[in-house]
């Protein structure tokens, strides 16, 4: 019951942040992406409709900012935050600029996160043997984004990628 219910509030909060297409591999915005003020507002009616959210409020503010392709922003969220699931938003976003090695680093700082083991099938699908590891998806992005390998199944891998940490955000606030 209560995984059901992270994953009900973590696909409600993916329909209220923004676009419904998923993120690009690299930095360009999406037409339908929202601004930043957009943003910071509906994730906090977000979290006023979801109290226990409000723990997890600077995650998920992050999150969106990535989300809606406002890098920039979300890296000065995320920055200043000093636990994992930060790291791996950081991640994230240096993968996205591109910035591949910086990217990398970010992920050593996540370690084996707990999350991780939901990814094992999504990355075998896109191809990666061996289940989920963080640095052989930022290579396989820098490729595919330099047009070396098809895009489509890394673009669903970091879908399912970021829809699994919005649910462990979630899960723990």
């Amino acid at each position: 019951m209560e995984g059901e219910v992270t994953q009900a509030m973590a696909a409600a909060f993916l329909a209220a942040i923004g676009p419904g297409t998923p993120m690009p591999l690299g930095p360009e915005v999406r037409a339908a992406a929202l601004d930043v003020a957009a943003v910071e507002a509906r994730v906090a009616a977000f979290v006023a409709a979801q109290p226990r959210a409000a723990r997890a409020v600077d995650h998920l503010r992050a999150a969106a900012l990535l989300w809606n392709d406002r890098l920039d922003a979300s890296h000065a969220v995320s920055q200043d935050l000093p636990d994992a699931d930060a790291a791996w938003l950081h991640g994230i976003m240096h993968r996205r600029e591109p910035d591949y090695g910086n990217a990398k680093y970010w992920f050593a700082r996540v370690g084996r996160h707990p999350a991780y083991a939901a990814l094992a099938a999504a990355a075998r699908d896109a191809g990666l043997a061996g289940g989920w590891d963080a640095d052989a998806v930022v290579d396989r992005i820098e490729r595919a984004v330099a047009g070396a390998e098809p895009s489509a199944p890394l673009i669903a891998l970091q879908a399912r990628e970021f829809a699994v940490l919005v649910e462990h955000l979630l899960r723990d606030a």
